[in-house]
């Protein structure tokens, strides 16, 4: 877990003088944007343990991460993968004017090293395609293939005129059945494919299945909207 947004007690001056002739000073929520990193580290029970055993679970506070996201910013959610911390996202507070607070919003990618205790940024990178000869070598093959087929076609039209009868007695008339068409199958829909990352956003909601990232809904906002 990294970060996050809330407001902390702090001491503020009253603007005027207490009783014994010091200053006065007032109790106040100051806002503050964490930048430390926790680690939920879970383990589970042993094997003879009760089935109604829970796992043991203990947080651990680690020292400040190496190549922290900047600037600091609150929302930026995270999940794990292979050693690792996978976070997105987040919201810094630019400056707060008359009108209210303008916010700067985060579509990039992170990876923190959970044993080095590092932050690494993440970048998209389009698939390399095949070398131009593969490409046609494989046009070359799939010609071949296309004629192949076409050749076996030939051949199987040919098997079945034999099997019903001479090519003069269909043309006297004699009706061959028609081969059975293979019923159309409903095609699946297409995944969009591409190479920029999800809308700025802060508090996504992440997960990780089978070395896939799935990044669910979050907040953005712009103005009074």
């Amino acid at each position: 877990m990294y970060g996050g947004y809330s407001r902390v007690k702090a001491s503020a001056a009253a603007g005027k003088q207490s009783k014994g002739g010091g200053q006065a000073s007032r109790t106040v929520l100051k806002p503050v944007v964490h930048q430390d990193t926790w680690f939920l580290r879970i383990t589970q029970p042993p094997a003879e343990a009760p089935a109604n055993a829970l796992p043991t679970v203990r947080w651990e506070r680690r020292k400040k991460a190496a190549n922290l996201p900047n600037p600091a910013r609150a929302g930026a959610t995270m999940t794990h993968h292979k050693g690792r911390g996978i976070q997105f996202g987040g919201v810094h507070d630019v400056e707060e004017s008359e009108e209210g607070i303008d916010s700067e919003f985060f579509n990039t990618l992170y990876a923190w090293n959970i044993e080095r205790n590092r932050y690494f940024q993440l970048t998209l990178r389009r698939p390399r395609g095949p070398p131009k000869k593969q490409q046609q070598q494989g046009a070359e093959k799939g010609r071949r293939g296309r004629g192949k087929a076409d050749e076996e076609e030939l051949l199987r039209n040919l098997a079945a005129l034999e099997s019903k009868g001479s090519i003069a007695a269909a043309a006297d008339g004699e009706m061959f059945e028609p081969a059975a068409e293979v019923e159309d199958l409903p095609a699946k829909p297409e995944k969009t494919t591409t190479f920029e990352m999800p809308h700025p956003r802060f508090n996504a909601q992440l997960a990780v299945q089978d070395d896939v990232l799935y990044i669910f809904g979050g907040t953005f906002e712009k103005g009074d909207r």
